[in-house]
C-alpha cells in the first residue's frame, strides 16, 4: 500500500521559497505560468515543460504544484550524479509526487533511460512517485488544446462573476444537466461552459474536457 511520503513537511515549506529553476544546461527560465491554484509564477525551462503545467493547473486531485526546489544527489551503482527535477506536486490526499518532463527522442538513449531509473528508484527509497512525461502524455489525444483553451478563460475575478450571472444560478440549481452538452443547451452555448470549467465551479476530467457526455460535476 502506498504510504504517504516523509518528505511531505519539508517539501511543504520549500514551496513557498521563490527560485530560479535549477538545471544542468543554466538554460534558466524561458517561460512563466501564473498559476491560480497555487497562487505563484512558475518558473519553466522549455514550452513542453509549460504546458505541462495545465495538467495540474485542472486535475481536481492535485491541490497544489511548483517547480522542484532542490536538486538531488543520485547514488547508484559504481557512480553518482545530480538530478535536477522539474516539478514537485501534491494530492488531495496528501502525498507529494515528483514529475520530470522530458522530449520522447530522449528516452530512446540508453544512458538517458539509465538515469531516469535510477532516479525513480531514488525516489521510491521514500515511496515517492517519480512520474516521467514525454509529449506522448501531454499531448495525448490532442487534449492539451482544450487545457490552453481553459487556461484563457481563468481570469481574476471571472469565477464570482460566473456565479452571479443568473442563467448560470439557474441551470446549475438541483437537479443538475446530466452532462455538459444538455449544459451547454441551457446556456445557449460552450462559451459559459468552459469558463465554469475553467474557473473552479465544475470539475474538469483533464482526459476529456469537453466531452458532451462528461457528467456536469460541482467544484
Amino acid at each position: 500500500m502506498r504510504k504517504k511520503s516523509g518528505r511531505k513537511s519539508r517539501s511543504r515549506k520549500d514551496a513557498r521559497v521563490q527560485r530560479k529553476v535549477v538545471t544542468r544546461s543554466g538554460s534558466g527560465t524561458r517561460f512563466i505560468y501564473a498559476s491560480r491554484k497555487s497562487n505563484r509564477s512558475i518558473k519553466c525551462e522549455s514550452g513542453l515543460e509549460f504546458s505541462s503545467n495545465d495538467r495540474h493547473e485542472f486535475d481536481r486531485n492535485i491541490t497544489s504544484y511548483s517547480e522542484h526546489q532542490s536538486e538531488e544527489t543520485i547514488e547508484s551503482i559504481g557512480r553518482s550524479f545530480v538530478a535536477f527535477p522539474d516539478t514537485q506536486r501534491f494530492t488531495r490526499d496528501g502525498f507529494y509526487e515528483v514529475v520530470e518532463v522530458k522530449r520522447e527522442a530522449m528516452l530512446s538513449h540508453p544512458e538517458s533511460k539509465a538515469r531516469l531509473e535510477d532516479i525513480r528508484r531514488h525516489y521510491a527509497k521514500d515511496d515517492v512517485p517519480y512520474l516521467v512525461w514525454t509529449e506522448r502524455e501531454i499531448h495525448k489525444d490532442n487534449v492539451h488544446y482544450q487545457l490552453e483553451e481553459l487556461r484563457e478563460f481563468r481570469k481574476p475575478g471571472e469565477r464570482r462573476r460566473l456565479l452571479e450571472m443568473p442563467e448560470v444560478s439557474a441551470a446549475l440549481a438541483s437537479p443538475l444537466p446530466e452532462s455538459l452538452e444538455g449544459l451547454a443547451e441551457l446556456l445557449g452555448g460552450w462559451k459559459l461552459v468552459k469558463g465554469l470549467l475553467a474557473n473552479d465551479i465544475l470539475v474538469v476530467n483533464i482526459a476529456d474536457p469537453f466531452g458532451p457526455s462528461q457528467p456536469v460535476q460541482l467544484h
